[in-house]
């Protein structure tokens, strides 16, 4: 259904006539042309001259992508290069010009820019030649249509069709008789095509158009009360931020936007301010002119649009097969369309995705990550009228029904109150949000808008995505000092992790503890140390963190490192023992190493800090858990230890403690009796107390038993088999087959 302000900028046009394709006939007397190798071309032309310039022509071509293809089924045409066109521009120019000009009113481009033309080609179409729908693309920045001008001479057929978004011109066939030249310009983004020519020869001349931007791109509407009218909804519309949004957006604060998308379609090269077209410039103005009014930001876009549809088939079920519409380095073919086939439902859900945004001084700004919803995107274009530039169609699969799916690139101006523009590049990545207001928060004068930024933005505020720069955690720590209160500081810091503890944001988390207390800042530290699964997390460079608190001259060095070795301790403790209860021990020796690393970083950060509570009931959980730390482990755990134990007198006692521990259980193994030959026996206790792992256990621990076999249904056998893999257990003497499991013990295993 049309909303309210999508009819009233529908009934924006511009000023006297505007259109996509114009028209203009003028005497010929002014052209004189040559052409290398054939000499001057008197008008209008008779065959005998054509038929030379086909001998001076090459075939045309056309590019895919990045190829440049000669295919006749899709471009049959002749081609003169303009390097060998000459045109005495004396005579020419000032009747060309006229003409420029009617045509730039016409088309409803500026009345202060000027149109530039630059010759792109001659073209021949003798009888059977053709070239089929494309669209030409933009050859500079500045292009905005195509002109051609058709040379007098006799033919039939070669009829020029101009198509914009389903409304069509057709330019036929002329007589010989007529002395007359024939322009017709259209914008760029029009899908055009020549129908073959069945008599005669038609030749014309090929300009590229560019648009050199007047004094009155920006001009105001001159119609008072439709300008007032658009201001007055647009008003409303943001005024009253509930109104069509989904009920899932309602609990979360996000910048509302305004997206309105063009007529015309515009191209990277070709979108600027000053370039668009017709009724797309009238209205954009007028938006403008409502920026200004409500104190808002503006920005040009280009956006893809995906759109899913339900349809139905009007033929056969099934797969159809894929339509695209080919871009080309020169030209755009088109396919022909076999959508008509099926008929679409409703829209299932829509998606836009931004490729290009700039703001009104022309600078491009990224905006990759920016969510515009449905009930903010206005147009006086529906989608329908747009060409998708791919779409396919999926047939019945399972429990899916048929869809269709559509791509579109369409121009949008985008509108926003200003007030949310932080809120805006919070919504299209924190670091963006970053990097624009930490230049604002460094200058003292600007600190209580600063404050008043980060106010807005905090019901929004999730921390940072998988950032692991250090330099944009500490932006977001210096931001939670600036803004001077404890309760938003916190609401800042509390959505990022652990990452942020390390030795680069040492200095900051201290100005943040001497700002807003110990207290206050090991209650932040705390959220960081747990995760979303409510487990202690273990910081990775935990001695580099305590080495960087201790080093620094604050006088809460001593108190955060002290916090943080007993919270490490606690996590240590906790994530150990819930390891020791879930995972069998073959599991549990191939992780020693990473244990044992975090019990390094621990004990020696907490020998430098002098913290020996902390160190001496590490040395107990060590000791009285052999089956995390096998003593044989524990010397790269005493060695790279030893150096910070030495320098502490005070740990000493404990050192020796652990260090008698691993020799005593060392000595014990390398003084024990070899095991019997016939003692098949396996010690590793299973977690899982189940039936079938019960019987599991008593074979595994019988020290004669070699073979055993009962009846699994696949289930059960399946889970046997996990158990086996998590003990570590040799597979190769393990056999499946339908009906049961037979386990083997082979030496290897014993």
């Amino acid at each position: 259904m049309t909303s309210h302000i999508e009819k009233i900028l529908a009934n924006i046009k511009p000023e006297g006539t505007s259109d996509f394709c114009s028209k203009v006939v003028t005497p010929l007397d002014d052209l004189q042309i040559q052409v290398k190798g054939v000499g001057d071309l008197r008008l209008p032309l008779k065959p005998r001259i054509i038929k030379s310039l086909i001998k001076q022509s090459r075939p045309a071509k056309y590019g895919l992508k990045e190829k440049t293809l000669l295919d006749k089924d899709v471009r049959d045409v002749w081609e003169t290069p303009k390097s060998r066109v000459k045109i005495n521009q004396r005579q020419w120019k000032k009747s060309f010009d006229t003409t420029l000009s009617q045509l730039k009113t016409s088309l409803g481009l500026s009345e202060q820019s000027k149109l530039k033309a630059e010759l792109h080609n001659l073209i021949i179409y003798e009888p059977g030649q053709f070239f089929k729908p494309h669209q030409d693309s933009e050859k500079c920045d500045d292009m905005v249509a195509t002109l051609v001008v058709l040379l007098p001479s006799y033919y039939r057929g070669g009829t020029l069709i101009v198509d914009h978004q389903g409304d069509k011109k057709r330019f036929t066939s002329r007589s010989t008789s007529e002395d007359k030249l024939t322009f017709i310009a259209f914008y760029a983004d029009c899908h055009h095509e020549v129908t073959p020519v069945t008599d005669g020869y038609r030749v014309a001349l090929i300009y590229n158009l560019s648009l050199k931007t007047g004094s009155d791109a920006s001009c105001k509407l001159s119609d008072i009360a439709a300008q007032e009218t658009l201001n007055h909804a647009l008003a409303d519309y943001f005024e009253n931020d509930q109104a069509n949004v989904p009920e899932y957006l309602l609990e979360s604060t996000r910048c509302k936007k305004f997206a309105y998308l063009l007529d015309h379609e515009y191209t990277a090269k070709g979108l600027h301010w000053s370039r668009l077209k017709n009724g797309d410039r009238t209205r954009v103005n007028a938006l403008k002119d409502v920026a200004d009014n409500l104190d808002m930001n503006i920005y040009l876009s280009l956006i893809d649009v995906h759109e899913s549809w339900e349809c139905h088939d009007d033929g056969d079920w099934g797969y159809h097969r894929r339509h695209r519409y080919w871009e080309y380095d020169e030209e755009i073919e088109t396919e022909e369309k076999a959508e008509d086939e099926f008929t679409l439902g409703e829209l299932i859900c829509s998606e836009i995705e931004f490729r290009h945004c700039m703001n009104l001084d022309g600078k491009t700004i990224n905006m990759s990550g920016l969510m515009i919803h449905e009930h903010e995107i206005f147009s006086t274009k529906s989608m329908d009228a747009f060409k998708p530039f791919e779409s396919e169609h999926e047939g019945y699969m399972g429990n899916y029904g048929n869809t269709m799916d559509r791509w579109y690139h369409r121009a949008a101006i985008i509108l926003w109150r200003k007030i949310d523009h932080y809120l805006m590049l919070l919504e299209c990545n924190p670091k963006e949000f970053l990097r624009a207001i930490m230049p604002l928060a460094k200058n003292k004068k600007e600190q209580e808008n600063v404050r008043r930024i980060v106010a807005h933005i905090l019901p929004s505020w999730r921390g940072l995505r998988n950032e692991n720069s250090s330099q944009n955690v500490s932006r977001v720590l210096q931001l939670a000092l600036i803004i001077d209160s404890p309760e938003n500081a916190a609401q800042l810091t509390k959505p990022l992790d652990e990452k942020a503890l390390c030795k680069e944001t040492i200095n900051e988390l201290l100005e943040l503890a001497n700002a807003y207390g110990v207290s206050w800042c090991t209650d932040v530290f705390s959220v960081w140390l747990t995760n979303r699964y409510k487990q202690q997390v273990i910081v990775a460079p935990l001695l580099s963190v305590i080495k960087a608190l201790l080093s620094a001259s604050s006088k809460n060095s001593l108190s955060l490192s002290n916090w943080l070795l007993k919270n490490q301790l606690k996590a240590l403790k906790s994530n150990f023992d819930s390891d020791a209860k879930n995972y069998q021990q073959a599991e549990l020796d191939a992780c020693v190493s990473q244990r044992n690393n975090t019990l390094i970083a621990l004990m020696s950060a907490s020998l430098i800090s002098k913290a020996f509570p902390v160190y001496d009931e590490l040395i107990s959980y060590t000791i009285n858990n052999k089956n995390l730390f096998p003593a044989i482990e524990l010397v790269s755990v005493l060695l790279k230890t030893q150096s910070y134990s030495q320098k502490q007198p005070s740990a000493k006692d404990s050192f020796s403690k652990l260090k008698f521990h691993a020799f005593e259980d060392i000595h014990a193994v390398l003084n024990s009796k070899p095991r019997s030959t016939n003692d098949w026996s396996i010690e590793d206790k299973n977690r899982c107390n189940c039936a079938d792992c019960q019987i599991l256990g008593k074979f595994l621990q019988a020290s004669k038993k070699q073979k055993i076999i009962w009846p699994l249904a696949k289930g059960r056998r399946q889970h046997m088999h996990q158990v086996i893999d998590s003990m570590k257990l040799d597979r190769k003497s393990t056999r499946l087959n339908s009906s049961h499991t037979d386990i083997s013990r082979m030496p290897s295993s014993a």
